[in-house]
């Protein structure tokens, strides 16, 4: 993606965005200061937190939930896990290496009426000079399949794509 030449982003993004929690597990900040050891920019760091966790796999039978130690449990033991752990261990891990970020709660829509399944939970974080970018690092849901023509095509999955946002709210 290149963002070269877009204008500097205007206001502060606020400190809720770059709070890291005290008694964050060092197996998460660890893990995301090692991926991003060799990284020359926040967007390349974003990608390689993101391409990490992709690799995780997503489990919607998985109770809902997010604690530290079973988003460090889900990582060191790659295992596949829900949609809420994996955008909250991406915005965790982002934070844990300086970038502001935010968990971000609306519906992709794939029809005129919004249905449950539409809900999604992505992750947005702030690029030096760019502003707030939408980022999905969860996994398309193995349940849903194109063979089934009621079920909504998986969330994109690229850096830069931002869903369609009937409504949302940051978290």
């Amino acid at each position: 993606t290149d963002l070269e030449g877009l204008p500097p982003a205007t206001g502060d993004v606020g400190e809720p965005s770059r709070r890291v929690p005290t008694d964050l597990p060092d197996e998460i900040r660890t893990a995301a200061a090692d991926l991003v050891a060799n990284t020359p920019d926040a967007l390349t760091s974003i990608d390689a937190i993101t391409a990490r966790l992709l690799e995780l796999g997503r489990d919607e039978t998985k109770p809902p939930g997010s604690s530290f130690g079973r988003l460090r449990d889900d990582l060191a033991q790659n295992r596949p896990t829900g949609a809420e752990q994996i955008a909250s261990l991406h915005a965790l891990m982002l934070r844990s290496v300086g970038i502001p970020s935010r968990l971000v709660v609306g519906y992709v829509a794939t029809s005129p009426v919004v249905e449950p399944t539409d809900l999604q939970i992505w992750t947005e974080a702030v690029l030096p000079g760019v502003g707030w970018v939408a980022f999905d690092p969860v996994p398309t849901d193995p349940a849903l399949t194109e063979d089934d023509p009621n079920e909504p095509p998986p969330p994109t999955t690229s850096a830069a794509a931002e869903p369609t946002q009937l409504e949302t709210r940051a978290l």
